[in-house]
C-alpha cells in the first residue's frame, strides 16, 4: 500500500483521504511518504486493538 500511495503521488494523481495525513507528515519530516504510510497504519492497527480489546483479533 506504501508504494501504491508513494507511486499515486509521484505520477501527480494525488492522495486518497486515508493517505492525506501521511502525506502532509511526509512534508514536515524527513520521512519518505511510504515510510510515513506504514507507520501510520501501524499506529491505526494499535488503536483499534486499544479499542477492540478481547473483540479484536489480527488474525480475522
Amino acid at each position: 500500500m506504501a508504494i501504491a500511495v508513494a507511486l499515486a503521488k509521484l505520477a501527480s494523481l494525488g492522495t486518497s483521504p486515508i493517505s492525506s495525513i501521511p502525506n502532509v507528515v511526509s512534508l514536515m519530516t524527513p520521512l519518505t511518504i511510504g515510510q510515513v504510510t506504514i507507520l501510520f497504519m501501524i499506529v491505526l492497527i494499535l488503536l483499534e486493538a486499544a479499542f477492540l480489546r478481547h473483540e479484536f483479533s489480527p488474525w480475522a
